[in-house]
């Protein structure tokens, strides 16, 4: 539609500049015209080419300021539409910031997923990963806890969600081991948007296809690093989806600490206990 307007108004400018032409055509071919026509004779030519000089200067200065409208006319028009262009870019930039906002992953299933019973730790990390992944609408899901192994710390993949993973192949990264132990590492989430061939498979009844985006993110209990969430998926994700993923394991990780705190705090009890003893 802005393409045919802009036609418009190049042919009408075209048709402005002939007209122009032509007047000024028909103006210094006035005189000739006069004395062909037997209109005038050569004498009273001579007697009104003042006026006809007149004539040729307002006619010129007519012109010339009608040019000059369109002129600026064409520039002020130019200037409008940058003006409107910027103007709805600020509003689909509004827009998708209203809707990104509106589009903040809701956890407060996460709590109804925990609050039923009490459960055994791997209970927890797998009904919190598995209603995570539902919210988030994700394919697959893992995540990997902070475990001891001898004199170092490694990363055990310890709940999964649509993972047809068994117990003895899940597997163990080392801190700086593969994009899992790398975000351990510098404890800062990874978002990627161009997932290479095969690296994770979505395996559904009808077939298998790879994600194209994968998220992960670190997990903390206080200032402690816990461990680390990895979801992969076919839509991207986002900022909202970060904070709403350790928004989500800090009620998971509560959950599990906090069952675990009240024995951690009777077996410390109980050795002050039997050294005062001794």
């Amino acid at each position: 539609m802005k393409l045919d307007q802009r036609k418009i108004s190049v042919a009408l400018v075209l048709v402005y500049i002939l007209c122009v032409l032509f007047t000024a055509y028909k103006l210094f071919t006035i005189q000739d015209d006069l004395i062909y026509g037997q209109a005038l004779n050569l004498s009273q030519v001579s007697n009104a080419k003042p006026i006809l000089m007149q004539l040729y200067l307002v006619t010129g200065f007519t012109l010339i300021i009608g040019i000059g409208i369109l002129y600026y006319f064409f520039n002020n028009k130019s200037m409008e539409v940058i003006y409107v262009e910027k103007k709805e870019e600020k509003k689909k930039t509004e827009d998708k910031t209203i809707i990104e906002e509106d589009k903040k992953l809701d956890i407060s299933s996460i709590k109804d997923a925990l609050s039923s019973r009490s459960k055994s730790e791997e209970k927890i990390l797998s009904d919190g990963l598995t209603e995570l992944c539902k919210r988030m609408e994700a394919g697959v899901g893992a995540y990997y806890m902070v475990k001891k192994d001898k004199t170092k710390k490694v990363l055990q993949m310890n709940a999964t969600y649509a993972l047809s993973i068994s117990e003895s192949q899940r597997p163990v990264f080392e801190f700086g081991e593969g994009l899992v132990g790398q975000v351990a590492l510098e404890e800062k989430p990874l978002n990627i948007d161009d997932v290479p061939e095969g690296y994770i498979k979505i395996i559904s009844g009808l077939g298998s296809s790879s994600p194209t985006h994968v998220l992960l993110v670190p997990i903390k209990y206080g200032k402690d690093l816990c461990g680390v969430v990895e979801i992969a998926g076919f839509t991207p994700f986002n900022d909202n989806d970060i904070k709403g993923v350790t928004e989500a394991f800090g009620i998971i990780t509560n959950k599990l600490y906090a069952k675990s705190a009240p024995k951690e705090a009777e077996e410390a009890k109980s050795t002050t206990k039997k050294t005062k003893k001794a």
